[in-house]
Protein backbone atom coordinates (compact mmCIF):
# COMPACT_ATOMS: atom_id res chain seq x y z
CA UNK A 1 0.00 0.00 0.00
CA UNK A 2 1.43 3.38 -1.09
CA UNK A 3 1.76 6.38 1.98
CA UNK A 4 0.37 9.24 1.03
CA UNK A 5 2.66 12.69 1.71
CA UNK A 6 2.84 13.85 5.28
CA UNK A 7 1.00 16.86 3.91
CA UNK A 8 -2.12 15.55 2.62
CA UNK A 9 -2.08 13.46 6.00
CA UNK A 10 -1.73 16.74 8.10
CA UNK A 11 -4.34 18.32 5.94
CA UNK A 12 -6.98 14.72 6.31
CA UNK A 13 -6.15 15.44 10.31
CA UNK A 14 -6.69 18.54 10.55
CA UNK A 15 -10.11 18.26 8.50
CA UNK A 16 -11.11 15.53 10.46
CA UNK A 17 -10.53 17.70 13.89
CA UNK A 18 -12.51 20.63 12.33
CA UNK A 19 -15.62 18.19 11.69
CA UNK A 20 -15.33 17.12 15.16
CA UNK A 21 -15.17 20.63 16.35
CA UNK A 22 -18.24 21.15 14.06
CA UNK A 23 -20.20 17.57 15.57
CA UNK A 24 -19.72 19.19 18.70
CA UNK A 25 -21.28 22.64 18.19
CA UNK A 26 -22.83 21.96 15.16
CA UNK A 27 -24.82 25.60 15.13
CA UNK A 28 -27.07 25.45 11.82
CA UNK A 29 -24.85 22.46 10.16
CA UNK A 30 -27.47 19.58 10.16
CA UNK A 31 -26.47 16.16 11.30
CA UNK A 32 -27.18 14.48 7.85
CA UNK A 33 -24.39 17.42 6.58
CA UNK A 34 -22.28 16.43 9.22
CA UNK A 35 -22.94 12.52 8.58
CA UNK A 36 -21.86 13.51 4.54
CA UNK A 37 -18.72 15.13 5.93
CA UNK A 38 -17.80 11.85 7.33
CA UNK A 39 -18.38 9.63 4.19
CA UNK A 40 -16.56 12.44 1.90
CA UNK A 41 -13.41 12.17 4.60
CA UNK A 42 -13.19 8.61 4.34
CA UNK A 43 -13.48 8.95 0.69
CA UNK A 44 -10.46 11.04 0.62
CA UNK A 45 -9.22 9.19 3.09
CA UNK A 46 -9.41 5.94 0.58
CA UNK A 47 -8.00 7.95 -2.26
CA UNK A 48 -4.95 9.20 0.02
CA UNK A 49 -4.08 5.49 -0.10
CA UNK A 50 -3.20 5.93 -3.78
CA UNK A 51 -0.58 8.50 -2.91
CA UNK A 52 -2.08 10.72 -5.31
CA UNK A 53 -0.27 13.85 -6.84
CA UNK A 54 -3.16 16.62 -6.53
CA UNK A 55 -3.81 18.41 -2.83
CA UNK A 56 -6.93 16.87 -0.95
CA UNK A 57 -8.78 19.94 -2.12
CA UNK A 58 -8.48 19.28 -5.93
CA UNK A 59 -9.28 15.94 -5.27
CA UNK A 60 -12.58 17.10 -3.49
CA UNK A 61 -13.37 19.17 -6.52
CA UNK A 62 -13.15 16.05 -8.35
CA UNK A 63 -15.41 14.33 -6.32
CA UNK A 64 -18.04 17.38 -6.02
CA UNK A 65 -17.98 17.42 -9.88
CA UNK A 66 -18.66 14.02 -10.39
CA UNK A 67 -21.71 14.06 -8.13
CA UNK A 68 -23.04 16.76 -9.60
CA UNK A 69 -22.87 14.90 -13.29
CA UNK A 70 -24.71 11.99 -11.37
CA UNK A 71 -27.37 14.07 -10.06
CA UNK A 72 -27.76 16.23 -12.86
CA UNK A 73 -28.36 13.13 -15.06
CA UNK A 74 -30.44 11.83 -12.56
CA UNK A 75 -32.68 15.62 -12.32
CA UNK A 76 -32.03 14.93 -16.49
CA UNK A 77 -34.24 11.60 -16.40
CA UNK A 78 -37.00 12.70 -13.27
CA UNK A 79 -37.92 15.33 -15.61
CA UNK A 80 -37.99 13.17 -18.47
CA UNK A 81 -39.85 10.75 -16.01
CA UNK A 82 -42.47 13.93 -15.04
CA UNK A 83 -42.96 14.46 -18.33
CA UNK A 84 -44.40 10.91 -19.76
CA UNK A 85 -46.16 10.17 -16.89
CA UNK A 86 -48.21 13.62 -17.39
CA UNK A 87 -49.22 12.13 -20.70
CA UNK A 88 -50.17 8.64 -19.39
CA UNK A 89 -52.46 10.15 -17.08
CA UNK A 90 -54.05 12.14 -19.75
CA UNK A 91 -53.39 15.59 -17.75
CA UNK A 92 -55.08 18.41 -18.62
CA UNK A 93 -52.22 21.31 -19.25
CA UNK A 94 -53.24 23.29 -16.09
CA UNK A 95 -52.34 19.60 -14.21
CA UNK A 96 -49.67 19.14 -15.92
CA UNK A 97 -47.82 22.79 -15.38
CA UNK A 98 -48.92 22.32 -12.08
CA UNK A 99 -47.20 18.66 -11.60
CA UNK A 100 -44.17 19.53 -13.31
CA UNK A 101 -43.74 22.83 -11.28
CA UNK A 102 -43.96 19.99 -8.34
CA UNK A 103 -41.45 18.07 -9.56
CA UNK A 104 -39.18 21.03 -10.87
CA UNK A 105 -39.45 22.36 -6.73
CA UNK A 106 -37.87 19.56 -5.69
CA UNK A 107 -35.24 18.99 -7.78
CA UNK A 108 -34.42 22.57 -7.04
CA UNK A 109 -34.42 22.07 -3.17
CA UNK A 110 -31.84 18.48 -4.28
CA UNK A 111 -29.28 21.01 -6.02
CA UNK A 112 -29.67 23.36 -3.19
CA UNK A 113 -28.78 20.65 -0.57
CA UNK A 114 -26.15 19.50 -2.80
CA UNK A 115 -24.01 22.88 -3.01
CA UNK A 116 -24.48 23.42 0.48
CA UNK A 117 -23.38 20.00 1.72
CA UNK A 118 -20.18 20.44 -1.14
CA UNK A 119 -19.51 23.72 0.58
CA UNK A 120 -19.22 23.17 3.48
CA UNK A 121 -17.27 19.62 2.37
CA UNK A 122 -14.97 21.76 0.46
CA UNK A 123 -14.59 24.12 3.73
CA UNK A 124 -12.90 21.27 5.75
CA UNK A 125 -9.93 20.20 3.18
CA UNK A 126 -9.07 24.51 2.21
CA UNK A 127 -9.33 26.28 5.27
CA UNK A 128 -5.10 25.26 5.94
CA UNK A 129 -4.61 26.45 3.15
CA UNK A 130 -6.02 29.87 3.26
CA UNK A 131 -3.10 31.68 3.40
CA UNK A 132 -0.37 29.64 1.10
CA UNK A 133 2.58 29.79 1.41
CA UNK A 134 5.32 31.10 -1.22
CA UNK A 135 7.24 28.62 -3.03
CA UNK A 136 10.15 30.57 -3.88
CA UNK A 137 10.32 32.29 -0.57
CA UNK A 138 9.85 36.06 0.57
CA UNK A 139 9.70 38.68 -2.56
CA UNK A 140 12.88 40.95 -2.73
CA UNK A 141 12.49 44.26 -2.72
CA UNK A 142 12.67 44.42 -6.21
CA UNK A 143 9.04 42.52 -6.59
CA UNK A 144 7.79 44.43 -3.46
CA UNK A 145 8.34 47.78 -5.76
CA UNK A 146 6.98 46.59 -8.38
CA UNK A 147 3.56 45.30 -6.81
CA UNK A 148 3.40 48.85 -4.74
CA UNK A 149 3.62 50.99 -7.96
CA UNK A 150 1.59 49.09 -9.77
CA UNK A 151 -0.97 49.27 -6.66
CA UNK A 152 -0.70 53.10 -6.28
CA UNK A 153 -1.11 53.27 -10.60
CA UNK A 154 -5.16 52.20 -9.56
CA UNK A 155 -5.13 54.91 -7.49
CA UNK A 156 -4.44 53.08 -4.39
CA UNK A 157 -2.97 54.04 -0.88
CA UNK A 158 -0.85 51.17 -0.82
CA UNK A 159 2.10 50.08 2.15
CA UNK A 160 4.47 47.45 2.78
CA UNK A 161 3.42 45.43 5.98
CA UNK A 162 6.53 44.77 8.57
CA UNK A 163 4.69 44.57 11.75
CA UNK A 164 1.00 45.18 12.92
CA UNK A 165 -0.56 45.75 16.48
CA UNK A 166 -4.53 45.48 16.43
CA UNK A 167 -5.81 48.13 18.02
CA UNK A 168 -9.14 48.07 20.16
CA UNK A 169 -10.40 51.85 21.41
CA UNK A 170 -12.15 49.82 24.35
CA UNK A 171 -11.05 48.04 27.62
CA UNK A 172 -10.57 44.21 26.77
CA UNK A 173 -12.57 41.34 28.05
CA UNK A 174 -9.13 40.12 30.12
CA UNK A 175 -9.07 43.42 31.37
CA UNK A 176 -6.94 44.56 29.05
CA UNK A 177 -6.74 48.89 29.03
CA UNK A 178 -8.52 50.64 26.16
CA UNK A 179 -6.17 51.75 23.38
CA UNK A 180 -6.11 55.38 22.78
CA UNK A 181 -8.82 56.80 19.73
CA UNK A 182 -7.38 56.15 16.58
CA UNK A 183 -7.16 60.09 15.85
CA UNK A 184 -5.39 60.22 18.80
CA UNK A 185 -2.15 57.71 18.29
CA UNK A 186 0.76 59.61 17.02
CA UNK A 187 2.40 58.57 14.10
CA UNK A 188 5.88 58.04 13.71
CA UNK A 189 7.20 56.64 17.08
CA UNK A 190 5.90 53.33 17.35
CA UNK A 191 3.48 53.22 14.22
CA UNK A 192 3.83 54.43 10.74
CA UNK A 193 0.31 54.10 9.57
CA UNK A 194 -2.80 54.02 11.54
CA UNK A 195 -6.20 52.71 10.07
CA UNK A 196 -9.51 51.92 10.87
CA UNK A 197 -10.88 48.08 12.15
CA UNK A 198 -13.36 46.03 11.06
CA UNK A 199 -17.23 46.71 10.99
CA UNK A 200 -19.06 48.07 13.84
CA UNK A 201 -22.06 49.11 14.98
CA UNK A 202 -22.84 51.18 17.80
CA UNK A 203 -19.48 50.85 19.81
CA UNK A 204 -19.17 46.88 18.98
CA UNK A 205 -16.62 45.45 16.47
CA UNK A 206 -18.46 42.97 14.39
CA UNK A 207 -15.56 40.32 14.48
CA UNK A 208 -13.65 38.78 16.96
CA UNK A 209 -10.33 40.64 18.77
CA UNK A 210 -7.00 38.48 19.50
CA UNK A 211 -4.45 40.61 20.73
CA UNK A 212 -1.23 38.88 22.23
CA UNK A 213 -2.80 35.21 21.82
CA UNK A 214 -5.63 36.37 24.52
CA UNK A 215 -9.20 36.54 23.58
CA UNK A 216 -10.52 41.06 24.04
CA UNK A 217 -13.84 40.77 22.14
CA UNK A 218 -15.94 38.62 21.12
CA UNK A 219 -19.12 39.33 19.53
CA UNK A 220 -22.36 37.25 19.17
CA UNK A 221 -24.19 38.26 16.22
CA UNK A 222 -26.09 36.42 13.08
CA UNK A 223 -24.40 37.16 10.43
CA UNK A 224 -20.53 37.56 11.51
CA UNK A 225 -19.51 33.83 12.11
CA UNK A 226 -18.44 33.15 8.75
CA UNK A 227 -16.22 36.07 7.63
CA UNK A 228 -12.58 37.45 6.65
CA UNK A 229 -10.05 37.48 8.93
CA UNK A 230 -6.20 38.56 9.17
CA UNK A 231 -4.06 37.24 11.92
CA UNK A 232 -0.75 37.72 12.71
CA UNK A 233 1.14 34.10 14.03
CA UNK A 234 3.55 34.03 17.10
CA UNK A 235 6.40 33.45 14.06
CA UNK A 236 5.87 37.13 12.86
CA UNK A 237 4.21 35.58 9.68
CA UNK A 238 0.90 36.69 8.63
CA UNK A 239 -2.33 34.96 7.91
CA UNK A 240 -5.92 35.23 5.86
CA UNK A 241 -8.77 33.34 6.42
CA UNK A 242 -12.53 32.46 6.80
CA UNK A 243 -13.75 32.16 10.61
CA UNK A 244 -16.27 28.57 10.94
CA UNK A 245 -18.40 30.31 13.46
CA UNK A 246 -18.49 32.95 16.15
CA UNK A 247 -16.87 30.97 18.82
CA UNK A 248 -13.40 30.91 20.33
CA UNK A 249 -12.12 27.32 18.34
CA UNK A 250 -14.39 28.46 15.22
CA UNK A 251 -12.61 31.68 14.83
CA UNK A 252 -9.07 30.35 14.88
CA UNK A 253 -10.27 26.65 13.29
CA UNK A 254 -9.21 27.99 9.65
CA UNK A 255 -5.60 29.59 10.81
CA UNK A 256 -3.31 26.31 12.04
CA UNK A 257 -0.31 26.55 10.12
CA UNK A 258 0.67 22.78 8.39
CA UNK A 259 3.67 21.66 9.88
CA UNK A 260 4.07 24.01 12.12
CA UNK A 261 1.40 22.83 15.13
CA UNK A 262 2.84 25.63 17.90
CA UNK A 263 2.42 28.24 15.69
CA UNK A 264 -0.49 29.61 17.09
CA UNK A 265 -2.61 33.07 16.43
CA UNK A 266 -0.91 36.19 18.04
CA UNK A 267 -3.43 38.57 16.79
CA UNK A 268 -6.16 38.61 15.13
CA UNK A 269 -9.27 40.82 14.08
CA UNK A 270 -12.24 39.06 12.03
CA UNK A 271 -15.79 40.12 10.19
CA UNK A 272 -13.96 41.64 7.23
CA UNK A 273 -14.68 40.54 3.51
CA UNK A 274 -12.75 37.55 2.34
CA UNK A 275 -12.65 37.85 -1.53
CA UNK A 276 -9.63 35.97 -2.31
CA UNK A 277 -8.54 33.06 -0.67
CA UNK A 278 -5.85 30.92 -2.19
CA UNK A 279 -5.18 32.71 -5.46
CA UNK A 280 -8.95 32.44 -6.22
CA UNK A 281 -11.51 34.97 -6.09
CA UNK A 282 -14.71 34.32 -4.18
CA UNK A 283 -17.90 34.34 -5.77
CA UNK A 284 -20.28 37.32 -5.16
CA UNK A 285 -23.50 35.34 -4.65
CA UNK A 286 -21.28 32.78 -2.39
CA UNK A 287 -19.94 36.44 -0.24
CA UNK A 288 -23.47 36.91 0.21
CA UNK A 289 -24.69 33.91 0.98
CA UNK A 290 -21.96 33.14 3.87
CA UNK A 291 -20.47 35.54 4.50
CA UNK A 292 -23.64 38.06 4.76
CA UNK A 293 -22.49 40.73 3.24
CA UNK A 294 -26.29 41.37 1.84
CA UNK A 295 -27.63 45.01 2.79
CA UNK A 296 -28.57 46.32 -0.33
CA UNK A 297 -26.62 49.04 -1.79
CA UNK A 298 -28.92 53.06 -1.16
CA UNK A 299 -29.47 53.39 -4.56
CA UNK A 300 -30.63 50.02 -5.45
CA UNK A 301 -34.71 49.73 -5.13
CA UNK A 302 -34.72 45.54 -5.58
CA UNK A 303 -33.55 42.93 -3.29
CA UNK A 304 -29.87 41.71 -4.20
CA UNK A 305 -28.42 37.97 -4.44
CA UNK A 306 -24.42 39.23 -4.85
CA UNK A 307 -22.40 41.12 -2.26
CA UNK A 308 -21.30 42.97 -4.74
CA UNK A 309 -24.26 45.24 -4.79
CA UNK A 310 -24.41 45.47 -1.31
CA UNK A 311 -23.53 48.42 0.79
CA UNK A 312 -19.99 47.46 2.20
CA UNK A 313 -18.57 46.77 -1.00
CA UNK A 314 -19.49 49.50 -2.66
CA UNK A 315 -17.17 51.84 -4.53
CA UNK A 316 -15.98 54.10 -1.87
CA UNK A 317 -13.10 54.12 -0.07
CA UNK A 318 -12.07 50.69 1.44
CA UNK A 319 -9.21 49.45 4.27
CA UNK A 320 -8.04 46.58 2.59
CA UNK A 321 -5.49 43.51 3.48
CA UNK A 322 -3.63 41.48 0.72
CA UNK A 323 -1.24 38.67 0.92
CA UNK A 324 1.13 38.48 -2.03
CA UNK A 325 3.70 35.62 -2.05
CA UNK A 326 3.74 36.11 1.82
CA UNK A 327 4.07 39.48 2.41
CA UNK A 328 1.39 41.73 3.67
CA UNK A 329 0.18 44.39 1.98
CA UNK A 330 -2.65 47.50 3.02
CA UNK A 331 -4.59 48.92 0.59
CA UNK A 332 -6.60 51.90 0.83
CA UNK A 333 -8.77 52.80 -1.80
CA UNK A 334 -9.69 56.15 -1.33
CA UNK A 335 -13.33 57.52 -3.83
CA UNK A 336 -11.46 61.17 -4.47
CA UNK A 337 -8.21 59.62 -5.98
CA UNK A 338 -8.26 59.35 -9.66
CA UNK A 339 -6.61 56.58 -11.15
CA UNK A 340 -2.94 57.63 -12.55
CA UNK A 341 -3.84 54.90 -15.79
CA UNK A 342 -6.42 57.58 -15.92
CA UNK A 343 -9.19 54.75 -16.80
CA UNK A 344 -12.63 56.26 -16.49
CA UNK A 345 -13.63 52.58 -14.31
CA UNK A 346 -13.94 53.09 -10.89
CA UNK A 347 -11.36 51.32 -8.89
CA UNK A 348 -12.92 51.16 -5.65
CA UNK A 349 -15.48 48.91 -5.75
CA UNK A 350 -15.26 45.01 -4.45
CA UNK A 351 -15.86 43.45 -7.59
CA UNK A 352 -13.27 45.89 -8.84
CA UNK A 353 -10.13 45.36 -5.92
CA UNK A 354 -11.01 41.26 -6.42
CA UNK A 355 -9.93 41.93 -9.98
CA UNK A 356 -7.23 44.39 -9.80
CA UNK A 357 -5.25 42.45 -6.88
CA UNK A 358 -6.28 39.06 -8.96
CA UNK A 359 -4.19 40.57 -11.91
CA UNK A 360 -1.45 41.24 -9.63
CA UNK A 361 -1.00 37.94 -8.43
CA UNK A 362 -2.36 38.34 -4.80
CA UNK A 363 -3.27 34.69 -3.14
CA UNK A 364 -5.55 36.55 -0.12
CA UNK A 365 -7.66 39.41 0.82
CA UNK A 366 -10.00 40.72 2.68
CA UNK A 367 -12.48 44.21 3.17
CA UNK A 368 -12.32 45.79 6.30
CA UNK A 369 -15.02 48.81 7.28
CA UNK A 370 -15.32 51.75 4.88
CA UNK A 371 -16.78 54.76 3.59
CA UNK A 372 -17.47 57.31 6.13
CA UNK A 373 -15.63 54.94 8.76
CA UNK A 374 -12.17 54.54 6.89
CA UNK A 375 -9.66 56.73 8.54
CA UNK A 376 -5.58 56.22 7.30
CA UNK A 377 -3.25 58.64 9.39
CA UNK A 378 0.66 58.29 8.11
CA UNK A 379 3.51 60.92 7.61
CA UNK A 380 2.33 61.65 3.86
CA UNK A 381 -0.89 60.82 3.47
CA UNK A 382 -4.64 60.88 5.45
CA UNK A 383 -7.90 59.64 4.84
CA UNK A 384 -10.27 61.01 6.83
CA UNK A 385 -14.32 61.92 6.70
CA UNK A 386 -15.64 63.70 10.13
CA UNK A 387 -18.78 65.90 10.62
CA UNK A 388 -21.16 66.48 13.23
CA UNK A 389 -22.95 63.28 13.27
CA UNK A 390 -19.87 60.97 12.64
CA UNK A 391 -16.57 61.09 14.08
CA UNK A 392 -13.40 59.04 14.21
CA UNK A 393 -13.36 58.92 17.77
CA UNK A 394 -16.09 56.74 17.14
CA UNK A 395 -14.52 53.69 15.20
CA UNK A 396 -14.00 50.98 18.07
CA UNK A 397 -10.82 49.31 16.41
CA UNK A 398 -8.13 49.61 13.92
CA UNK A 399 -4.65 48.39 13.29
CA UNK A 400 -1.17 50.42 13.92
CA UNK A 401 1.35 49.28 11.47
CA UNK A 402 5.19 49.87 11.06
CA UNK A 403 5.96 49.49 6.98
CA UNK A 404 8.68 47.46 5.96
CA UNK A 405 11.73 49.81 4.75
CA UNK A 406 13.00 49.00 0.83
CA UNK A 407 16.04 49.62 -0.51
CA UNK A 408 16.14 53.42 -1.64
CA UNK A 409 13.76 54.13 0.88
CA UNK A 410 14.31 57.80 2.24
CA UNK A 411 11.29 58.24 4.36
Amino acid sequence: MAAASSTFLEILKNAERLLAQKKSKPGATTSEQLFEAEIFLAQLKHLSEQEPKEHPAALAEKLQKEGRAALDAAHANAKAHAEKFAVVQGMSEKEKKAHLAEVLTRLDKEAKKFADQWFFNLSLVAAPQATPPSQAGKPVDDEIEKTLKDLRKLGYIAEVVDKLDILLCKKGLSGRKADKKLDKIPIGDAYDVVVNGTFFTGTEPLGAIIIDGEFEHLPKHPKIGKRGALAVMEDGSSAIAQTEDDTREGVMANFNTLGKPKNKVKNLMSGGALIISNGEGLDGGDIFKYQQFDQARADLKKEITSAWDSEQLRATDHTVFGLHKGQLYLIVTPRAGKPANQKQINETSGQRIQTNLLRLGFDAAVIFDGSSRCYLNSKSRQVKYEDAAKSIGEIPCGFGIKTRKLQGDKR
